[in-house]
């Protein structure tokens, strides 16, 4: 029990770590547009800025929607062995045991 919540927890700090960065570089992404739009000298660089930044912002998303989906997988298979549905200790590797719905 305690490894599977040791493993939960590192799955967690993974994860968290993992996000920081994509909010770091979100904003890192909207400042480099606020520059480029400070820089600009006519609408169609304005327009080309914006775009650029679009772009990217799509790409983020789609990294995030894949990151967020991995993410999950590692904690239901982190936090799989605290289901109920979890597979039982075998007999051979414990003394022998009855559950209370296996009794015949």
């Amino acid at each position: 029990m305690l490894e599977v919540q040791k493993e939960l927890f590192g799955t967690f700090e993974d994860m968290n770590r993992a996000w920081l960065a994509r909010a770091r570089s979100g904003v890192t992404l909207a400042s480099e547009l606020v520059g480029k739009l400070a820089t600009a000298r006519t609408i169609p660089d304005a327009a080309a800025a914006c775009q650029e930044c679009m772009n990217r912002q799509m790409e983020m998303f789609a990294e995030n929607s894949r990151q967020m989906f991995a993410d999950s997988e590692k904690l239901i298979r982190a936090g799989a062995p605290l289901s109920p549905m979890a597979p039982r200790p075998s007999a051979s590797s414990v003394a022998e045991v009855v559950y209370p719905d296996e009794v015949p």
